[in-house]
């Protein structure tokens, strides 16, 4: 546990505490965060890149005081402290209060990624594909339905070899394909790059005519 002093006026200060990640009894969590993506002067080097960084997640779910800890590129490391501190997160728990705690995440690049065509599980990337605006709009006024679909989402956040694998009809099926067509996604990141990633998702709706 660490604390800092801070001075709230001239007539009195206050001590702040930042709990080490050890001392808590819920670790912050930052999943569904978007991922740092390594920018062009490091994918220029072709060479794996690696930034230790630090910061603190507060008890009222933001990120700050990122530093870098220790860096092999420059511009990565940069790049990713302008992402985690863009970061919100589930905060730490001590005697069941949420509170301020320090973390350490180190973040690689793997240049050999770069332009890959292998299409990769949920399980297997740092970050999985996500819709920021929902479904693709789509006329289904005075409908009901429900599809699951499967597809790829391309390391341009694009759908490609959609397949719907249960409708409960077939204007269902058509609907909901045409809605995971026009839906734009940010694509999956695996070791500081965007790459194609394969989900499966349900897609009900009801809406009624007016």
């Amino acid at each position: 546990m660490s604390v800092a002093i801070a001075c709230l006026s001239s007539w009195a200060c206050a001590a702040e505490v930042v709990y080490d990640i050890s001392d808590v009894s819920r670790k912050p969590a930052y999943a569904g965060n978007e991922r740092p993506i390594a920018p062009a002067k490091t994918i220029k080097k072709g060479e794996p890149a690696t930034a230790e960084l630090q910061f603190v997640v507060r008890a009222n779910k933001t990120v700050s005081d990122v530093k870098v800890v220790s860096s092999s590129d420059e511009p990565w490391a940069k790049e990713c402290v302008r992402k985690i501190a863009k970061w919100t997160a589930i905060p730490a728990k001590k005697d069941g209060k949420n509170v301020d705690c320090r973390m350490t995440l180190t973040f690689k690049f793997d240049p050999s990624l770069v332009g890959s065509n292998k299409v990769f599980d949920i399980s297997e990337v740092d970050a999985v594909p996500f819709a920021p605006n929902g479904p693709g709009r789509v006329q289904t006024r005075g409908t009901k339905g429900s599809i699951t679909a499967v597809f790829v989402v391309n390391a341009k956040g694009r759908v490609e070899d959609l397949k719907i694998v249960e409708a409960s009809s077939d204007e269902a099926s058509t609907l909901g394909r045409l809605m995971i067509l026009g839906t734009d996604y940010r694509p999956a990141t695996k070791d500081g790059v965007a790459v194609k990633c394969r989900l499966q998702q349900p897609v009900a709706w009801f809406t009624e005519s007016k």
